[in-house]
């Protein structure tokens, strides 16, 4: 199954937001993870190998939904997207001291076209 790529536009800032869980052997189910550290980082590839210059670490913070993580990218850094127009770039996050959860997430690059 193909996932389509969520599309992130250069000159206006973009919301990371991710909800994750994990599995309690208290519960013996699945429950949302909470006090965990994470960052994203945005690359060319799906493996993190290239990160895109000034796009990379950006600290998550825990929402006031449990389980739920959050950065916001400021306009100044996803206009470093702009040569990448039409282009499929990849939403890493990672969580965990030992980065023990990776969520890979393509966005395709659109510049907004407005009308006049």
């Amino acid at each position: 199954m193909t996932t389509a790529a969520k599309i992130i536009n250069p000159y206006n800032a973009y919301l990371v937001r991710q909800e994750v869980t994990r599995w309690s052997s208290v519960t013996n189910r699945y429950a949302a993870w909470t006090g965990a550290t994470g960052s994203v980082t945005f690359a060319e590839d799906d493996q993190g190998a290239t990160p895109i210059a000034g796009l990379a670490n950006f600290a998550l913070a825990e929402s006031s939904v449990p389980g739920t993580y959050f950065a916001v990218i400021q306009t100044a850094s996803t206009n470093l997207l702009v040569p990448y127009d039409g282009q499929t770039v990849y939403q890493i996050v990672t969580l965990g001291a030992n980065n023990d959860l990776t969520v890979v997430t393509p966005l395709l690059v659109e510049i907004p076209r407005y009308s006049n």
